[in-house]
């Protein structure tokens, strides 16, 4: 028995209730050289969620995608999309318990369950792609599992890495388990995508009002004062993104911001928004854009 058909068991018993939801994932990202664009990736997701909670109001939660349309610009990079999204899509199967204090995720509950997914995952791969035995596709396609095995053999790293992917920052905040909202200077950790490896704390502002009881909260967040670019970043630049565009390093930035609007009584998330960008100034840029919407329709 997997853990969410326990869990239903123990709906039945009484000993948990369950709410459920659906909400629709809609994120455009766009790299850019020299402000010209390079590719395009449009992803949208219809997600059904369970909101497990238990008798001392400890709350878990499963995500499942119901439904999905994938389009990346240029078109001849669409296989690979779909492939990087299928191994998305296995550790959003995780079932996750969020902190009681700050409403971020903390704990996977079926960690082992996803190994044994991913396991069987990479056998059929293996299968799907035999043709490509002996070629520079099956070395990249090595290269891509290899990368996979090491965020999802490793408890913590899959844990860092669902609680990194844009629609689960949105979700998972402190809305889910208080009313009691205040305006506050914070840190938060965002992981680059320009640089893969780096991750930098972000100087974060929260604001807030409530109006006939929805709670609309907004965070905008920047790179601190006192940031300095090391020379991994440099290297990186000068190896990846210089022999494109001929210019040398400028000035590293990133610009942040959520926008939340939540159903207060019900403590869950109407709708938001979610934008990002990186850049290294007038060379090398990538915009994320996300929107989420609370959906009628939970079949």
């Amino acid at each position: 028995m997997g853990l969410l058909e326990h869990f239903y068991e123990h709906i039945k018993t009484g000993d948990l209730t369950v709410r459920n939801y659906k909400y629709r994932c809609e994120q455009i990202i766009i790299t850019k050289l020299d402000e010209i664009p390079l590719n395009t990736v449009t992803t949208k997701k219809d997600y059904l969620i369970e909101r497990f909670i238990d008798a001392e109001n400890h709350e878990a939660y499963s995500f499942r995608v119901k439904d999905e349309i994938l389009s990346m610009f240029p078109e001849h990079f669409n296989d690979s999309l779909a492939l990087i999204n299928e191994i998305e899509n296995l550790k959003t199967n995780a079932i996750v318990v969020i902190d009681s204090q700050s409403g971020k995720i903390f704990k996977i509950l079926n960690h082992e369950e996803i190994v044994t997914s991913w396991d069987n995952y990479k056998k059929g791969l293996a299968d799907r792609f035999k043709f490509l035995k002996g070629t520079a596709g099956s070395n990249a396609l090595k290269h891509l599992t290899d990368l996979e095995d090491k965020v999802i053999y490793e408890y913590d790293k899959l844990l860092d890495s669902l609680s990194m992917n844009p629609f689960y920052s949105i979700f998972f905040d402190k809305y889910l388990v208080s009313e009691d909202i205040t305006e506050e200077e914070h840190s938060i950790t965002y992981c680059s995508q320009l640089f893969p490896g780096k991750s930098f704390a972000l100087d974060s502002k929260r604001f807030y009002e409530k109006e006939n009881n929805i709670l609309y909260m907004e965070i905008t967040s920047k790179l601190p004062e006192t940031f300095r670019v090391d020379d991994d970043i440099r290297k990186q630049y000068d190896e990846r993104f210089k022999p494109l565009i001929q210019f040398g390093f400028t000035e590293y930035n990133i610009e942040y911001s959520k926008l939340l609007w939540v159903d207060s009584p019900d403590r869950s998330l109407n709708k938001a928004e979610y934008s990002v960008r990186e850049e290294v100034m007038d060379n090398i840029t990538i915009e994320v854009n996300l929107k989420v919407r609370k959906l009628k329709s939970i079949d």
